[in-house]
């Protein structure tokens, strides 16, 4: 409904380095870099500025995101806009970035190639201490390997709640 209105959707997205960030668009093309769940805290750089210069214009907005970067965004546009949609989710926490990223490096070392392209799958519980773990596919050139991913969040509670340093 929004893209048939000539508007704009927003959410994270991962970014040629496989770290996410928040993004916006009036692409119905793009919605498929907005699907799926990222797992990972979302570099939110001029998102919140963007998104107030498309509603001060008169543009429709939906965006997307936890309910702390939602809460956020309210805070720093200071009034209700008529022409946003917010939608946001339950929310455990966030993973860091820099620990993705040492996993990813890993995974290329491990297999002497460069990561190309990351297929979030299936969630699941274990029975195993009642952790969630997740099959990700790794796309590296032309072999891919499906691997379990533990999310970071719940296995080894390095969340950013999670860090009490």
């Amino acid at each position: 409904v929004i893209y048939m209105n000539k508007g704009y959707v927003g959410g994270a997205v991962f970014d040629e380095n496989f770290l996410v960030k928040h993004y916006i668009s009036n692409d119905k093309k793009d919605l498929i870099k907005l699907r799926s769940s990222k797992y990972l805290q979302s570099n939110l750089e001029g998102f919140y500025k963007e998104v107030r210069g498309l509603l001060k214009i008169g543009e429709k907005v939906l965006v997307c995101g936890t309910p702390c970067q939602m809460a956020a965004l309210r805070a720093f546009l200071r009034k209700d806009y008529e022409n946003l949609i917010i939608a946001d989710f339950i929310c455990l926490g966030v993973n860091s970035p820099k620990v993705w990223r040492k996993y990813l490096d890993s995974f290329e070392e491990r297999y002497a190639h460069m990561v190309g392209e990351i297929l979030l799958k299936k969630l699941f519980l274990t029975m195993e201490k009642n952790t969630m773990k997740q099959v990700i596919k790794v796309i590296l050139q032309k072999d891919i390997y499906e691997h379990m991913f533990m999310l970071v969040l719940l296995v080894m509670n390095v969340s950013l709640r999670g860090i009490q340093e």
